[in-house]
């Protein structure tokens, strides 16, 4: 009877529990109701406001056609078709940054004409053909400036004609050969050899352009400080010979004679040419001097070439090679003497 008591009251209770779960569900359903029934109100509301607000876009402006222009014959040409507006850069110009740095789009510069630095031509220097014969940027091409063309009001500018003066200083080397009769004196034989330096004058004039003629004054001496050089006269009582028996002495060589200098572009300043005349061979020294043994003339000669650069209309400098012979002898036939010099000279020119 106890188990019988014992579930009923188990049945009662699952009853109860089944009833409790049952007004939940109930409570939660009609919840649900209420606010999905909610939702839907608002959202019709909203919807017609939406729908009473929306006006339509007026519409545009009708545009009348535009004129067709009469045509004079039936075989002119249509209208012209409308151009698109231009575009944002011209042609051959890019926006910046759109190319790396030296690299430019092709067609955008002229031919043989090209940025400074781009196609791999060092700093100033650029592709041949940009700038037009003789004219170049300064610092290219190693290349000393040309001399500006003579005026053509003035056929003389730089010219070699007209007068002429040309005043040098020659500096070399010369040697001086002295040989003596042994019958007629007793002087031996010696040469005086080493540094020349001397004077050089030319004056002439222009029979023709590019070519001078003239006379020239020439000079040139080399020292020697230890040459034997004993006199015809006996020494004096108590002097022994040896001390006349050396001798400073110098030996000088001169030309008077006629000269022709050639220029084979009268124009410009490379030059040669060459001389002939009198020659006289002198000694000068520190012993009893004998005018008959001091002393030889003869003929002589000259021999250069040269090259020289415009300072102004008729002024020029030049750099000369010059070579100088000379031969004779003294006026007793006791004494003969041969020069020979090479010298450079600087020299200024008026011609």
């Amino acid at each position: 009877m106890q188990d019988g008591v014992q579930d009923g009251v188990q049945d009662g209770d699952a009853e109860l529990t089944r009833a409790r779960y049952y007004r939940t569900f109930l409570g939660m359903n009609g919840r649900f109701r209420a606010i999905t029934g909610a939702v839907a109100s608002v959202t019709l509301v909203l919807c017609a406001a939406s729908a009473a607000g929306q006006t339509a876009p007026p519409a545009p402006p009708a545009q009348a056609p535009a004129p067709v222009p009469e045509s004079s014959s039936e075989g002119a040409s249509p209208a012209p078709a409308p151009q698109a507006p231009p575009s944002q850069y011209p042609p051959g110009q890019a926006p910046p940054s759109q190319y790396p740095p030296g690299q430019a789009p092709p067609g955008q510069y002229p031919q043989n004409q090209y940025p400074p630095g781009q196609y791999g031509y060092p700093a100033g220097q650029y592709p041949p053909g940009q700038y037009p014969p003789q004219q170049y940027p300064p610092g290219q091409y190693p290349y000393p400036p040309a001399l500006p063309p003579a005026s053509v009001d003035d056929p003389e500018h730089h010219v070699h004609d007209g007068f002429y003066l040309r005043l040098s200083l020659p500096l070399g080397w010369q040697s001086t050969h002295f040989e003596f009769d042994s019958g007629s004196t007793r002087r031996t034989d010696f040469t005086v050899a080493g540094f020349a330096a001397g004077l050089d004058l030319r004056l002439g004039g222009t029979p023709a352009q590019g070519l001078a003629i003239g006379v020239q004054i020439l000079s040139t001496s080399a020292r020697d400080t230890d040459v034997s050089l004993p006199s015809d006269e006996p020494p004096a009582d108590g002097e022994p010979i040896a001390e006349q028996e050396r001798s400073d002495v110098v030996a000088s060589s001169s030309l008077l004679g006629f000269f022709v200098d050639y220029f084979p572009n009268a124009r410009e300043n490379w030059h040669l040419g060459a001389s002939i005349g009198l020659a006289t061979n002198v000694i000068d020294h520190d012993g009893v001097g004998d005018p008959e043994l001091d002393n030889a003339g003869g003929l002589g000669g000259a021999l250069w070439t040269g090259y020289g650069w415009w300072l102004s209309k008729n002024w020029s400098i030049a750099c000369l090679g010059q070579l100088n012979l000379s031969m004779g002898e003294s006026s007793s036939e006791a004494m003969k003497a041969r020069s020979l010099s090479l010298v450079g000279m600087a020299s200024v020119l008026y011609h």
